[in-house]
């Protein structure tokens, strides 16, 4: 087991108890995808499906690579972030309340377009979870999505309503 797959086993196993019916969507980000491997394309927001439990979930980890996909920065949140809270907005007030876990090897490329995506979120039924797995210096910039001591604020100067991260 890799460190990553070690990281999605310790956190979701504690996570997984939380959910009723343990079905969980699974999203990539920083990846090149087989049909994009001529052109070098990153791809920033990938659906890979639903996966059953932790188990499921690291079922489909392992499987990307052996369809070819390949790991591949820049490290970008926004794209994913906005699709997520657009479906937990979609759902309503009365939505239930939604955890995303994010696991990533590198620094936030785009550190403001989080922040805005983390404050907008902030006022939803959202709990975000980042795992950083790799060389510490280059998730230093991670720490300041951390509110716990300070709260964080996003380019147009709105504060985060609550921690989330």
């Amino acid at each position: 087991m890799n460190q990553y797959e070690s990281a999605i086993w310790a956190v979701g196993s504690v996570i997984e108890q939380y959910d009723s019916d343990k079905k969980f969507p699974v999203i990539g980000f920083g990846a090149i995808t087989p049909d994009k491997q001529k052109t070098w394309e990153v791809s920033h927001c990938i659906n890979l499906g639903e996966a059953s439990g932790i188990a499921g979930i690291l079922e489909t980890y392992r499987n990307i690579f052996l369809q070819g996909f390949k790991l591949y920065g820049p490290t970008l949140f926004h794209h994913f972030l906005d699709q997520f809270i657009t479906k937990v907005e979609a759902k309503g007030p009365c939505s239930e309340y939604q955890v995303i876990l994010i696991l990533t090897d590198g620094m936030i490329h785009d550190l403001e377009e989080t922040k805005h995506q983390l404050v907008w979120a902030s006022f939803l039924p959202i709990s975000v979870i980042i795992i950083g797995i790799g060389n510490s210096e280059e998730l230093d910039n991670m720490r300041i999505l951390d509110a716990d001591k300070e709260p964080f604020k996003d380019k147009n100067g709105r504060f985060a309503g609550r921690d989330i991260v």
